[in-house]
């Protein structure tokens, strides 16, 4: 059986409009970001679309 993908694009943040490939059980990431130590996190809009995820911060 075949995986199935969705494309999501992120908002806000060091990764602004970005999209990306996720499988269909992810719920966010922490994402490298260039010049930076820290990760972004980008989770799902819960009030809205799924496909956009939202910034919702840093992590070492």
């Amino acid at each position: 059986m075949a995986t199935q993908l969705r494309r999501v694009t992120l908002w806000g943040g060091p990764m602004d409009g970005e999209a990306f490939l996720v499988t269909a059980d992810w719920d966010g990431m922490y994402l490298p970001v260039p010049g930076e130590e820290r990760r972004a996190i980008y989770e799902p809009d819960t009030d809205g679309d799924p496909d956009r995820w939202l910034h919702r911060g840093w992590i070492a």
